[in-house]
């Protein structure tokens, strides 16, 4: 269930769209992975992961044994070439300000002590004005050492380390909160507006820098997994590049925790509903659902069984 460690919301909220015409967010470039024809337009990113497939909706980008270290050419055997993914050529926005997005699927591998190290990278590759490349390729990037916990970092070029960490965010209040990586699918945000990128998580910002320059473009968007010598797979889901500003709702405390609360009790109805519909009870060798028990039998002294699993997204909100 829900990793939380501190004042964090459980909340995987809906990103919403706020005081900016419709005319000025628009689709620029877009990928939902729900036809595999399209996985066609990404192509090798530093180098090939070992499948990049669409199924049921969603990109499954997987590493293993041909991206090992002792597998890899002689002039790619530095980490650079680690990194592995594809990338998508995007098109040209209108201006400097745009919004890139994508889902990640967020599994319990990143909590899982025994599913050693992890690194899923959402980047974009940018031009000016020109389309003269720039040197600067603003990403964020979910990573999970050696223990359990995971956390996001973002690229920041006046960090000492090039990276600066995604461990914070800021509310609707302005206050600064523990931000706590939790399970389930969420949206990663990269936002450009004149030089200044902003990294959110779902609605929340972990942080933001300067480019040197404010002439940014995107070009190309890439999705890639770091290979530590072993199998892994991520799951990605709905890329889209948006030509303005796609506004995020920062919640304030209290608006967190009241939505929380509501969405708590409809989840826990969804739950019920499900149990109810897919339980049978065991009265004199036959297993009967609830509706159609005899009236002489008492379900509270009753073997049960579920005919059906729940789906993990009945616990995601």
């Amino acid at each position: 269930m829900k990793k939380l460690l501190g004042a964090a919301s459980l909340l995987l909220t809906l990103v919403t769209v706020l005081s900016v015409p419709a005319s000025a967010v628009a689709i620029i470039t877009g990928d939902s992975f729900s036809s595999a024809s399209k996985s066609g337009n990404w192509v090798t990113d530093r180098y090939d992961p070992e499948e990049f497939d669409i199924s049921d909706g969603k990109l499954y980008l997987a590493l293993g044994k041909s991206g090992y270290y002792k597998y890899r050419p002689a002039d790619r055997k530095s980490k650079y070439y680690a990194q592995q993914g594809k990338k998508l050529k995007l098109g040209q926005t209108s201006s400097t300000t745009w919004t890139a997005v994508v889902k990640l699927d967020i599994d319990d591998t990143w909590f899982n002590s025994s599913s050693n190290r992890k690194r899923a990278e959402f980047r974009i590759d940018l031009v000016d004005g020109d389309g003269n490349p720039i040197k600067d390729s603003p990403a964020l990037a979910l990573v999970k050492g050696g223990s359990s916990a995971s956390y996001f970092k973002f690229y920041n070029p006046k960090a000492n380390t090039g990276w600066g960490m995604g461990n914070k965010f800021i509310n609707g209040d302005d206050e600064q909160e523990d931000f706590i990586v939790e399970d389930g699918e969420h949206s990663l945000f990269i936002k450009a507006t004149n030089g200044v990128i902003s990294y959110y998580v779902d609605e929340k910002k972990l942080g933001n820098c300067t480019l040197s320059t404010t002439d940014v473009y995107p070009s190309y968007a890439s999705l890639s997994a770091y290979n530590f010598e072993r199998p892994d797979v991520i799951c990605w889901d709905n890329f889209y590049l948006y030509d303005g500003s796609y506004g995020i709702r920062a919640l304030s405390t209290d608006a967190q925790n009241d939505k929380e609360d509501r969405l708590e009790e409809k989840y826990e109805k969804k739950r019920a509903n499900w149990i109810e519909k897919y339980t049978q009870y065991e009265f004199e060798g036959k297993w009967y659902k609830e509706s159609d028990l005899p009236d002489k039998a008492n379900k509270d002294n009753l073997e049960s069984r579920l005919t059906k699993e729940m789906p993990d997204s009945y616990w995601d909100y």
